[in-house]
């Protein structure tokens, strides 16, 4: 269920799935560069973004014409796909209040968690493995890192939650989930148990 249903243009789907939809187009991750970008602009909470931050992270081995030629390329797609986009001459942003994320409803939403894939937490971005830019490498697998810490976080307090009012379903599911990451790791095994 999205909260802001109405009023989103672009809802991210990132786990156990990778895909984008804007105005019921699918964008999925092998539209790698567009993709890509729609991803970066869509989680940056409706900060503006400068132009040459996504030159360097998009086409950082590219001559500077050309990354500039596909920047523009790529920001004219989306607004044929009808999303409306705050672009000057330095800079590009995306409102916030026209995107909802899967993340967003997962984390911080009570029983959200209890909800989740069993391999969700390692399923962030599922299918999306970009190569052509590696600081655009970096910055997905830094994301990645937020996105499994928080929910390893959320796991483990569910499980708390769980153990505590006696909701063994819920608990083995969690526990489930966290084994998926952590099969070494005794405190799912004693949760499962």
């Amino acid at each position: 269920p999205w909260t802001r249903a109405t009023a989103a243009v672009i809802r991210l789907h990132t786990l156990g799935e990778s895909t984008i939809d804007i105005r019921g187009t699918r964008v999925g991750p092998e539209a790698v560069v567009f993709f890509g970008l729609l991803l970066y602009l869509s989680m940056q909470e409706g900060r503006a973004v400068s132009r040459s931050r996504l030159r360097e992270l998009f086409w950082p081995d590219a001559a500077e014409a050309k990354a500039w030629h596909s920047l523009r390329q790529l920001l004219y797609r989306l607004r044929r796909l009808g999303v409306e986009l705050d672009v000057t001459a330095s800079h590009v942003r995306l409102d916030r209040s026209v995107v909802t994320i899967d993340l967003d409803e997962t984390l911080g939403a009570p029983g959200s968690v209890e909800r989740l894939p069993e391999r969700s937490s390692a399923a962030f971005l599922d299918g999306y493995a970009p190569d052509f830019s590696q600081p655009f490498t970096d910055w997905l697998d830094e994301q990645r890192s937020l996105v499994h810490a928080r929910l390893r976080g959320e796991l483990l307090a569910t499980i708390a939650t769980s153990r505590s009012r006696g909701d063994c379903l819920a608990l083995a599911r969690c526990a489930r989930a966290w084994l998926a990451d952590h099969p070494l790791y005794e405190m799912g095994t004693h949760a499962l148990a």
